[in-house]
């Protein structure tokens, strides 16, 4: 697919919406490229720009593009802001590398999931059947209330607890 098709077909909508900024009712959002309080990014739909009125923004005094902003965006090179923008346009049209490399680091992204899972449910059965320091391995503490009442409270230990007065 030529560049040209791609901007002709690639709308700002379509850009916004992909990755998840709204624009107000003025066709600006807050530019997703500097820390923003009010919307500095004006969209024009008619001439399928955009330009940042910041004079903080990287991309301040540039009318950029949909593939410039995807670029700035995903800090990417210009070739693979134009794939980008292809995807966009055809989602269906992936290549086989990119859905191999994305299946890769989901199953990684995985692996490490329920090995963090793993080692933390590890720990916590560790910790509920160690005893602790006195060789105590109950976990309840009891407290006496003025003598008269005894209340038992989860997950305290015994030692250093005292009687306390209401």
């Amino acid at each position: 697919m030529e560049i040209q098709q791609i901007k002709e077909q690639l709308t700002w909508a379509e850009v916004i919406k992909h990755y998840g900024l709204i624009a107000d009712k003025q066709a600006r959002l807050k530019c997703p490229f500097h820390n923003d309080r009010t919307p500095s990014l004006q969209l024009y739909y008619k001439t399928r720009t955009a330009f940042c009125f910041s004079t903080n923004c990287q991309t301040h005094g540039k009318a950029i593009d949909v593939i410039d902003f995807i670029l700035y965006y995903e800090k990417c090179t210009k070739h693979e802001a134009i794939k980008k923008a292809e995807s966009i346009v055809n989602p269906g049209a992936a290549t086989t590398q990119t859905t191999a490399t994305t299946l890769r680091q989901a199953q990684g992204s995985t692996n490490e999931k329920a090995m963090f899972l793993e080692r933390m449910f590890t720990i916590s059965k560790m910790r509920c059947t160690t005893p602790n320091l006195q060789g105590n391995t109950s976990r309840a503490a009891t407290l006496t209330i003025n003598n008269s009442k005894s209340v038992t409270m989860p997950g305290r230990s015994t030692t250093g607890q005292g009687k306390m007065k209401a």
